[in-house]
């Protein structure tokens, strides 16, 4: 049993190791510090006449034997019995070797997760989340995303919605739109107002997070979807539900714009920016930022066909300066 204070052997492994692959890299982490000073004074009483940069790169090759050794530690049996602080350190030592070793990270993540998918994929988040806010590269989010489309449940879709996944976070992208796949596919099959608003903004986002993806013509399909039901939900109650359908329409612009369909993704600002600004006349201060955004993308788009401004442009854009773009 792991005595009070002391720290699991999965984890002392994970440190080890990572201090190997930070002195491969040349750099000396805050990862696995006490590990590192350990391996460093056993390597100072070798060479007690060598510098500690001339012993770091002397310690090489011992400390990559040590890697290979400490491999077998993170196997089936890792991180057993391990209460929740080893497991978030273990992901959080997981998550700075695969920013730089991705594809070496890759297996260890895959065993620490798979031991206990739902017991253990909001602490792989919460690493993920951090390194993510670094790097694009490393590899914790994608591994969970996989863990998450074989184990995954609603109930841990919605908290992980819960959690939050920051816009900056290119690599949790996979995750984002899981979570989002899995609570639209579990939604009721209904006509209910409030369970079409809820399926809307669980498709709007989808589509958001598709294009961050690079997944272009999905993202166009979701917002249009998105879209088509904020229409119908607009014609039976318009104050309630206009300002979302404009904001669908604005996203469908994008994402028109990005496919090349630009003569589409102006008539879709179009729509957007009419709807839109009739909320902003009447409460500018809730609404600038968005005719703002609206109004911008409109002019972009005419101006990249080659487009006059009109005169009803012009109108709006002496009320918002702000949005005339950059010749």
């Amino acid at each position: 049993m792991q005595g009070v204070g002391q720290e699991h052997p999965g984890v002392v492994a994970l440190q080890l190791i990572a201090r190997a692959l930070e002195v491969h890299q040349g750099v000396v982490g805050e990862i696995g510090q006490d590990a590192g000073e350990q391996t460093r004074r056993r390597r100072r009483a070798d060479a007690a006449s060598a510098d500690d940069d001339d012993v770091d790169a002397k310690g090489l090759a011992s400390e990559l034997e040590l890697r290979e050794a400490l491999v077998p530690a993170l196997g089936k049996q890792a991180l057993e019995g391990a209460g929740a602080a080893p497991i978030q350190n273990a992901f959080d030592v997981l998550g700075r070797i695969s920013a730089e070793h991705p594809e070496e990270a890759r297996p260890w993540i895959r065993s620490v997760l798979d031991q206990d998918v739902p017991g253990r994929a909001l602490a792989a988040l919460s690493a993920a989340k951090s390194v993510g806010l670094k790097t694009a590269h490393a590899v914790l989010g994608e591994v969970l995303a996989q863990a998450l489309e074989r184990e995954g449940t609603v109930e841990m879709a919605k908290q992980i919605e819960k959690d939050g996944i920051p816009n900056e976070t290119v690599s949790l992208g996979e995750v984002r739109a899981w979570a989002i796949r899995k609570q639209l596919e579990a939604l009721p099959k209904s006509e209910h107002e409030d369970v079409l608003k809820e399926r809307a903004q669980f498709l709007h986002d989808f589509g958001r997070t598709q294009g961050s993806l690079g997944r272009w013509k999905d993202a166009l399909a979701s917002t249009r979807d998105a879209v088509e039901i904020r229409r119908k939900l607009a014609l039976t109650r318009p104050d309630a539900f206009l300002p979302d359908f404009a904001r669908s329409l604005n996203n469908r612009g994008d994402q028109e714009r990005d496919l090349g369909l630009s003569n589409k993704a102006i008539d879709s600002y179009t729509e957007a920016l009419d709807i839109i600004w009739d909320f902003f006349l009447r409460l500018p201060t809730a609404f600038e930022e968005q005719a703002t955004t609206m109004l911008r993308n409109l002019l972009r788009s005419r101006q990249a066909l080659g487009l006059p401004s009109t005169p009803d442009l012009e109108e709006r854009l002496a009320r918002l300066p702000t949005a005339r773009p950059e010749p």
